[in-house]
């Protein structure tokens, strides 16, 4: 991290690796041909006919009929599909789960695999700087408890969405780490932002370092970067900049993923304006979990428990 002097990082939501990068035509892929699509076995059974591959499809549809499972017993599901105790992850479930669990007919959608024409900017980024293969979510399960370990190293002992015991305390959280330590740092956001429910945030002394997205930008023009950024999309309605599939239709969706796209590129655009302040900044693009589109490499399982034994 020598000569880094600000860091940026902007969590999407809700899509694998397969589904966004899978198919992308990276200039190491063959030292790392693992990580990518190509000559993989993607079958995933189905209840109702032949199995389903994950493949691209040429369709400038972004959003999926229903939203696809993503709760920790259906992550359980998509990743052990009919598996006996004791086995690992075979990631044979997302087609039978999306049909069985979420009553869809069309268990391609989340067996889809989008061209970097589908997703430009994240792919070109993709293929130029450090691209991450073997990253995986902290918790096999939906947003909130991945965003708290994302944040806080911990997700309150929580796997699914649970709105009880707002607001959570996680006592290790970055941002009154950083204050206590005299670090600058803005979480910039649209819309609702689940930083705020992590317990003291919404103290006075806190209270300050929250921002719109429109801030971010102009903080980098004039040179006002923290040394810490949580950038945080919009997560619902028409002016959704997540990512996330299924919240509303079809045209909204796809705006609401081309938004997010384009979010990538205007901040990275705007920082390569500058170029001392671009060789200083260490800009994070990720997501907080696949969202129930599937992916074929099995997640490990020999990380050390988050808490202690009882």
């Amino acid at each position: 991290m020598d000569g880094i002097d600000h860091i940026i990082v902007l969590m999407l939501e809700n899509r694998s690796f397969d589904h966004m990068l899978g198919l992308l035509d990276h200039p190491k892929k063959g030292e790392f041909p693992e990580a990518f699509l190509a000559g993989q076995d993607t079958r995933n059974p189905r209840p109702d006919g032949p199995d389903v591959e994950m493949k691209h499809q040429d369709s400038s549809v972004y959003m999926t009929d229903k939203e696809p499972g993503h709760t920790h017993k259906d992550v359980m599901s998509q990743m052990f599909h009919q598996s006996s105790r004791g086995d690992p992850p075979n990631m044979r479930g997302f087609a039978w789960n999306y049909v069985e669990e979420h009553g869809s007919d069309k268990p391609e959608a989340v067996m889809r695999a989008y061209s970097e024409a589908q997703a430009p900017v994240i792919n070109k980024l993709a293929r130029h700087f450090q691209l991450c293969t073997n990253w995986f979510c902290s918790v096999p399960g939906q947003t909130w408890p991945n965003r708290f370990f994302a944040m806080a190293g911990e997700s309150a002992r929580r796997v699914n969405i649970d709105v009880f015991g707002v607001p959570f305390e996680l006592p290790d959280a970055i941002f009154p780490i950083l204050e206590k330590r005299g670090v600058s740092w803005k979480i910039y956001h649209d819309g609702p932002c689940l930083a705020l429910l992590i317990e003291g945030m919404l103290e006075p002394g806190m209270k300050k370092g929250f921002r719109n997205l429109d801030n971010l930008i102009d903080d980098i023009k004039s040179k006002q970067l923290p040394a810490f950024s949580w950038v945080e999309p919009d997560h619902f309605g028409k002016d959704s900049s997540s990512q996330h599939p299924g919240y509303m239709d079809e045209s909204h969706d796809a705006w609401g993923f081309i938004s997010a796209d384009n979010l990538i590129g205007r901040i990275y655009d705007t920082l390569k304006m500058d170029p001392e302040q671009f060789r200083k900044t260490l800009f994070v693009v990720t997501y907080d979990e696949h969202g129930g589109l599937y992916d074929h490499v099995s997640p490990p399982d020999n990380f050390p428990r988050p808490y202690p034994e009882h």
